[in-house]
């Protein structure tokens, strides 16, 4: 979970003090990467004792553990959006190898049997099934597609 993410999960909790430490860190945080408790006291113009507390409300044994976890959120965010990416780039393969396919066919052929073609939408492909249907359309078949989230 990402510093800021925490921050407000437990802002309710924070006081006016915590509350303008978090602003800081959200603001800077490049810069928060390298500071230590000291230096990030005198930027706040608290105490160590302030950030020391701030980051325990956080759900941190110390300043080392929330300083470790703010530097290695941005890996997180790199591994994260380079998955994305490599999802994206999967979704949009598959959708110019279903749009080189003639599925004419297959549609006139679900239609004399007086078939019907069901579908599920579940995880991220929502891209390929929303190029199945426009496909479908332009052969004259109308596709539900039930569309389940996972909470």
């Amino acid at each position: 979970m990402s510093i800021e993410a925490l921050i407000n999960e437990h802002y309710d909790h924070l006081n006016e003090n915590d509350q303008y430490i978090s602003q800081y860190i959200i603001n800077h945080e490049e810069e928060c990467k390298r500071l230590s408790i000291t230096q990030l006291a005198e930027a706040t113009m608290t105490s160590k004792s302030s950030i020391l507390r701030f980051t325990q409300k956080l759900g941190f044994s110390g300043y080392s553990e929330f300083k470790y976890t703010l530097k290695q959120q941005n890996t997180y965010r790199k591994e994260e959006s380079s998955f994305v990416a490599m999802q994206q780039e999967d979704l949009l393969q598959t959708a110019k190898l279903f749009n080189q396919q003639n599925i004419t066919p297959l549609c006139k052929l679900s239609i004399k049997r007086n078939q019907f073609i069901a579908m599920a939408l579940v995880g991220d492909k929502e891209m390929f099934y929303k190029t199945l249907c426009v496909a479908l359309f332009h052969c004259n078949v109308f596709l539900y597609i039930y569309n389940h989230k996972k909470s």
